[in-house]
């Protein structure tokens, strides 16, 4: 899939935000095809902004009759702010405006197009609450990006949504992972009513593999409790594994291994 790392010049004072974030302009490029070879942001918001018109005015009147695009668009772009977020239709409708059953059917749409997936939540263990309601991703966090109004890597890294994004990344690593997988292995996430969460659970036959997502540069094992909690719920799940955005490959527990965000593609 191609996770470019930003080489800083050497020496200190970094002063540009791909050496002090080389996730960025990873992000801001994204993974679809098109744009892999471009080297210019220019040529890669151009492609974009064109993918975002083709989308709307061709390939989704073809799917169903919208009858505002403008406000099909601001349903996407209220989505694109909740990537790797809980999907809660009733919130995006009093957000952007827009009735409950309309707000559903373009959401439908988006799912039916494959702009976004819904990745359901994990529950076996009935002597635990969880939350059920499936979560939301871009297919792409570029994409999400762009229509989140994020056009440069200043504005960026300054964003709310940072860890959203960096998670959508990941998410679409390993759900190119899973569709290699034979027989493919299936994705969900898995929260608690108290607020634990473990971002992506990958289940592949009696199976699991628990995935944390989270954008520090320096793990801790504070930042796995919710993994240590889930696979002692889960004895199925053989390993967990933190995702994180700084540069070390380390063990945090005997079951969980802390990896770079860039070891996904080696």
């Amino acid at each position: 899939m191609g996770l470019e790392v930003t080489l800083c010049p050497g020496g200190s004072g970094f002063d540009n935000v791909s050496c002090l974030f080389p996730y960025i302009p990873v992000l801001m490029k994204g993974f679809m095809p098109p744009v892999l070879g471009m080297k210019d942001h220019g040529d890669v918001l151009l492609w974009h902004e064109g993918y975002v018109k083709t989308y709307l005015e061709r390939d989704l009147r073809e799917l169903s009759q919208v009858e505002s695009l403008v406000d099909f668009r601001k349903v996407m772009q209220t989505l694109a702010l909740r990537t790797a977020n809980i999907l809660n239709q009733a919130d995006v409708a009093k957000e952007s405006g827009f009735s409950h059953p309309t707000t559903h059917r373009y959401i439908k749409l988006l799912e039916i197009s494959n702009i976004i997936q819904r990745v359901p939540g994990y529950f076996r263990n009935r002597g635990r609450r969880v939350t059920k309601s499936p979560k939301l991703h871009f297919i792409d966090p570029a994409l999400s990006i762009f229509l989140s109004g994020y056009f440069d890597e200043t504005s960026l890294s300054r964003s709310r949504e940072l860890g959203s994004y960096f998670e959508t990344m990941v998410y679409l690593h390993i759900r190119a992972l899973c569709e290699m997988m034979k027989p493919r292995a299936s994705l969900h996430y898995w929260r608690t009513v108290t607020g634990r969460e473990v971002d992506i659970v990958l289940e592949h036959g009696k199976k699991l593999l628990a995935i944390e997502v989270k954008l520090t540069e320096r793990p801790t094992v504070r930042d796995i409790q919710s993994l240590l909690i889930f696979m002692e719920e889960y004895p199925e799940a053989v390993r967990g594994v933190l995702v994180h955005s700084g540069t070390e490959i380390k063990w945090l527990h005997t079951k969980v291994l802390a990896v770079p965000w860039w070891w996904l593609d080696r």
